[in-house]
């Protein structure tokens, strides 16, 4: 099943019990007209909408149709002049080069779901308070039959944060269209208080500022690394990866924001520095001479496991004195930056064969100098110091513009080859 079927079908699964439930109460005429309230507060899709009908009505009201099966797909007029058959709603339809449809892709932010909240409460506010709670339990239930483990994370998220049936109803709709699952404001997450800088052991700042909460619903990551890759795809090569990051990585596979990725280039003098002094994680599951490599392999995998993923890969031969991890929003005071300090380690690994497996391990002789106790770290906030957040920012982009880009396209043709 293709990306766009499978989003298809879970849209209609969502909301096709959603549309029975509402259709006598609310007195709809036609699924069209339903999914145009359902997401009316989103913006780009209502404008565009909007547009569609003004040019030709027969393609509105056949584009409104469409969304039964397939979701919210992105509307392109940038070609209007040039079209000649305006009443066939296809031709208005976005499409990538390999002529699939893109959909829109709502910000998974927490100011969208108060967005959502407010217009949903305002739009059924003639349900009583009974039947909107059936509502939101039927929509909870269908994701619970598509995945149990989002179920219960949407569940817990409403339990954690103390969320309103509105809000529940709009964190349904999103993930109807998106497949996301919507995080906590940065704000809500860490202490209010800070100093312009906050400086700890890695291994303190990510438990302090997780990956997941201080990037949810970014729209713009940078990562600059020597084999940075264990954010996204590491647990081949590392247990240290943790496992609350799921809901993070889950969104950003689903082609929630954009992802640039610059990693040392293999085989350079930075990556052999890095081998012998700077890439320390406690356990491995692979020597650390091929962390670079095999990390660069998962991830052409991981993009070609999830199309959707907003992926742009850049190598550099740069020996990094630290790595960065910038995370950018919609609203810049949610902007913060990671720096983790390259401190060289002198220590070596152990390697041990497992018995009831038969693998290898590899464990850090001097667990003082792994790289969660050795390398300091420390986040800066855009809100908190703008001056120092864009001094970072701007040797981050640099370094970007001078590195080498990664062609997947290259990769694809090589695969389909073979």
């Amino acid at each position: 099943m293709s990306g766009s079927t499978k989003r298809g079908e879970i849209f209609k699964k969502i909301h096709a019990p959603l549309y029975k439930y509402l259709k006598d109460k609310m007195h709809y005429s036609n699924k069209g007209e339903y999914y145009l309230v359902m997401y009316a507060w989103y913006e780009d899709f209502y404008n565009d909408i909007i547009k569609l009908r003004q040019i030709s009505p027969e393609s509105y009201c056949n584009y409104l149709k469409r969304l039964f099966y397939s979701g919210l797909l992105r509307l392109d007029f940038s070609q209007q002049e040039t079209i000649w058959d305006k009443d066939n709603y296809i031709v208005w339809l976005l499409n990538t080069k390999k002529n699939r449809s893109v959909p829109y892709s709502i910000p998974s932010s927490f100011e969208t779901r108060n967005t959502a909240a407010t217009y949903l409460e305002k739009t059924f506010s003639s349900l009583s308070e009974f039947d909107f709670k059936q509502l939101v339990e039927i929509g909870l239930s269908q994701i619970e039959e598509l995945s149990s483990e989002h179920g219960l994370i949407l569940r817990n998220i409403a339990t954690e944060e103390q969320l309103d049936d509105y809000q529940m109803l709009a964190n349904i709709v999103i993930y109807a269209q998106n497949q996301t699952l919507l995080h906590s404001v940065i704000e809500k997450n860490f202490p209010p208080s800070l100093p312009n800088i906050y400086m700890a052991s890695k291994e303190k700042i990510q438990d302090l500022f997780p990956l997941d909460k201080r990037s949810a619903g970014a729209k713009r990551l940078v990562l600059i690394n020597y084999a940075g890759t264990s954010f996204i795809c590491g647990r081949a090569i590392s247990d240290d990866v943790k496992n609350t990051w799921n809901l993070f990585l889950h969104n950003m596979y689903c082609g929630e924001g954009e992802v640039n990725v610059v990693l040392t280039k293999p085989g350079s003098p930075a990556a052999k520095d890095a081998e012998m002094y700077k890439m320390r994680p406690s356990t491995l599951k692979i020597p650390v001479q091929q962390i670079i490599e095999t990390n660069i392999e998962d991830l052409l995998r991981t993009k070609a496991k999830y199309p959707d993923f907003h992926l742009n890969l850049f190598f550099t031969d740069v020996a990094l004195p630290c790595a960065y991890f910038k995370s950018e929003f919609e609203n810049p005071e949610f902007d913060n930056i990671k720096i983790d300090l390259y401190l060289p380690s002198f220590t070596e690994y152990e390697e041990t064969i497992l018995e009831d497996s038969g693998k290898h391990i590899y464990q850090i002789c001097n667990k003082e100098e792994a790289d969660g106790i050795l390398r300091q770290s420390f986040m800066i906030f855009r809100k908190e110091n703008e001056e120092l957040y864009q001094t970072f920012s701007n040797n981050i982009e640099q370094i970007l513009r001078h590195s080498e880009p990664y062609s997947f396209a290259k990769e694809d043709s090589k695969r389909n080859e073979k």
